[in-house]
């Protein structure tokens, strides 16, 4: 996969110093994708895989990352992680459960937490306020 050739105002994002955040904003098809990629390139170039992480707001966007990463027939370190805001929460959330659960007061501690998809939620949370509109 050849990396693709960046304008002027990507080439400047690509020189903020690396240990400086970047919070990209603008219109589809406007670039932000392909000079993440080239960063994440910097990164994978200075850190092991497993100290990075992409979040993007849906899985599917995600997509880009994981091809770059799978065409880089020189990288053979550890992967970066590529996740949701929900799955980071998910994750989270299954770290510390053993930790917060019994002290929360849920009748079953040690039973795992079961999560809602995010329409389910909707749904359930209509049902629960609808009452006090």
């Amino acid at each position: 996969m050849e990396p693709e050739t960046l304008n002027f105002d990507q080439e400047r994002l690509l020189n903020i110093p690396i240990n400086k955040s970047v919070f990209l904003v603008g219109e589809a098809g406007s670039g932000k994708t392909s000079v993440a990629i080239a960063r994440l390139d910097q990164f994978l170039l200075n850190f092991p895989g497993h100290q990075i992480l992409v979040i993007v707001p849906q899985r599917s966007l995600g997509k880009p990352y994981i091809d770059y990463i799978n065409h880089q027939f020189q990288f053979s370190g550890s992967l970066p992680a590529i996740w949701t805001l929900g799955s980071l929460t998910r994750r989270m959330v299954g770290l510390f459960w053993p930790v917060i659960s019994k002290e929360a007061g849920f009748s079953n501690p040690f039973h795992p937490p079961q999560f809602l998809s995010s329409e389910t939620a909707q749904y359930c949370m209509e049902k629960a306020i609808t009452h006090l509109l």
